[in-house]
């Protein structure tokens, strides 16, 4: 991961850690399923009118709003109204953590490597440590509800990264409109239309302080950053993060209740951070191995019949990370092939990079023009999926220098292209 998208995770790990007390402080004056009716009708409305809906079909809209908006959120909602303690569900939540990787695993076929096995075994027996410290004051009903609530979140970070959503903004919109009607209806079954419309009618300065929390930061903004993370790194890359929020939790629930972290909490959460050190940052050099990868990459090429048929998967199929790989570095060899020079460097993350485009060239430092984005975005710009101004605007490509406009050279033929035997500089 790169340093900016780390320090994005970790803003919104720190969102979601306060937003359990900001839950709790809710639901003093409203009912479970009102509160998040509440919620979701400020995330959807009015941003649904401005925003159009992600190109990832309706079914895939449904399936995860039902898991990532509804099914975690009500049950976390539920368990917190039964009596959960805020800091405790914050730990309890992260068992996430493990369905995901578990999960994603089985569906999408991302097996985390040795290193972040470690790191979340490491993680979750720190996390198995702060929870034994606090057993005592959860009884079980909402203990249970809250794990269920987990295993919700788990599945729709796993079908987020499956339906490869390019905009995180428009999936946490547009799937914030399952939940209102079916929350709405559950509370008028569970609390009776009179305890409903007396909450709705008699709304407290609290409570709607507590709904503008959970709405703005913790849905629209942290769940936009969450899910444009999901869609450019493996599941297993990203969950392991979650593990700071119990910490941020307990220090948050400390601040508001006085509640005093014990010898047991603080203890799990070094070894959680320990855990999340291990399983996310990179401790081996990054400069030597990407200089053996750049004098070896011109030499190794994509074949076209190989390329094209990473390409023809990825795009109609959920594509495994190798595949997902060599379908972006072919589509930078067709774009080096039929655009050479060495003015304009193009880099995709962590997949690869290129210099291309005839015109002033450097040897040394930063290239004057350079062109950045990330693979699934790149995908849909060469293969006419997206259109580079659309994707300018709205922040999918970070180009600087006078030469970085790949507009005139987008979409590639890449379907039709034959690529000569050495032509373009690639690395990763």
């Amino acid at each position: 991961m790169t340093p900016r998208h780390t320090l994005l995770a970790l803003l919104v790990v720190s969102i979601w850690g306060l937003n359990f007390v900001a839950i709790d402080i809710g639901l003093a004056d409203v009912p479970p399923l009102v509160f998040l009716a509440m919620r979701f009708v400020l995330v959807a409305i009015p941003a649904v009118f401005f925003i159009p809906p992600p190109a990832i079909g309706w079914r895939n809209i449904l399936l995860i709003g039902a898991f990532l908006s509804l099914g975690q959120f009500a049950l976390l909602y539920l368990g917190l109204g039964l009596g959960m303690p805020p800091g405790l569900a914050s730990l309890l939540l992260q068992t996430q953590i493990v369905f995901s990787v578990v999960v994603s695993a089985l569906v999408l076929r991302e097996h985390p490597t040795r290193r972040q096995l470690i790191g979340i075994a490491i993680g979750m027996a720190g996390l198995v440590v702060v929870v034994i410290g606090h057993s005592q004051a959860a009884p079980w009903l909402p203990l249970v509800i809250t794990l269920l609530a987990a295993l919700s979140w788990a599945i729709g970070n796993v079908l987020s990264r499956r339906a490869r959503v390019a905009s995180g903004l428009s999936l946490v919109v547009w799937s914030g409109l399952v939940v209102p009607i079916p929350a709405l209806a559950l509370a008028l079954l569970v609390n009776g239309p009179t305890v409903v419309a007396h909450a709705l009618t008699h709304l407290s300065p609290t409570a709607i302080m507590s709904t503008a929390y959970t709405a703005v930061a913790a849905s629209l903004v942290a769940y936009t950053i969450w899910n444009s993370l999901l869609a450019r790194y493996p599941t297993s890359a990203i969950v392991p993060f979650t593990l700071l929020v119990p910490i941020i939790g307990i220090l948050a629930a400390w601040v508001v209740y006085r509640e005093q972290p014990a010898a047991s909490e603080l203890i799990g959460g070094a070894i959680m951070l320990g855990g999340l050190a291990a399983a996310v940052v990179n401790w081996r050099p990054r400069a030597r191995p990407a200089r053996r990868y750049r004098r070896t990459m011109a030499k190794v090429r994509i074949v076209d019949a190989v390329g094209r048929d990473a390409v023809a998967r990825a795009l109609a199929t959920v594509a495994d990370r190798d595949t997902e790989a060599t379908a972006v570095r072919y589509l930078l060899q067709v774009l080096a092939d039929g655009a050479p020079g060495n003015s304009v460097e193009v880099r995709v993350p962590p997949f690869g990079a290129v210099q291309c485009i005839e015109g002033p060239g450097h040897t040394r430092g930063t290239p004057p023009n350079v062109v950045e984005t990330d693979a699934l975005t790149w995908l849909a710009l060469a293969t006419g999926g997206a259109q580079w101004g659309h994707a300018l605007e709205h922040g999918r490509i970070s180009a600087s220098g006078s030469r970085a406009d790949l507009a005139p050279y987008l979409p590639l033929d890449w379907d039709r292209a034959t690529t000569p035997p050495q032509s373009g500089t690639m690395d990763t």
